[in-house]
């Protein structure tokens, strides 16, 4: 299942591909996310660095392998599931100039094995849960930004 989210933000796509090049960063992004735990970053997401996390479902904390497959500052970056429960899971985010400020596009390809309930299951919970996230994260870029943690530089 391929799923797209758009949001702009009123910073320049130099300092925002900036802010994800940090670790650190994605820990502040998902704070308030309570099923995200950050385990083991590499410090990098150039092309072959691993991202150990776990997302909490239910009672169960998952844990999942990401590893970097494609890095172009500051226009996108990407990273797939290596380990997890995805039978196929790739994320890619792409930074657009647009109006004065970046628009952020995440491409996700998403797919539960036929064990876990397949395209069912992947349509009824894995989306659903990944679009909720989203909405998380849209207000908390907004938050981040109205509250000078990411900061803004001129083009």
């Amino acid at each position: 299942m391929k799923l797209r989210f758009e949001q702009h933000l009123a910073i320049d796509r130099e300092t925002l591909f900036r802010f994800h090049e940090a670790p650190a960063n994605l820990v502040l992004l998902m704070e308030q996310w309570p099923a995200f735990r950050l385990r083991q970053h590499e410090g990098t997401i150039r092309c072959g660095a691993k991202m150990h996390v776990s997302e909490r479902i239910g009672l169960f904390w998952i844990p999942m392998t990401f590893e970097h497959f494609l890095f172009e500052p500051p226009f996108r970056f990407g990273e797939r599931q290596i380990k997890g429960p995805f039978q196929m899971c790739q994320h890619i985010h792409e930074f657009v100039e647009e109006d004065g400020g970046t628009k952020i596009i995440d491409h996700l390809e998403v797919a539960l094995p036929i064990w876990m309930g397949g395209e069912l299951a992947t349509q009824l919970f894995a989306a659903r849960r990944l679009r909720r996230m989203f909405e998380y994260r849209q207000r908390a870029y907004q938050s981040l930004l109205q509250n000078g943690r990411i900061s803004y530089k001129s083009p």
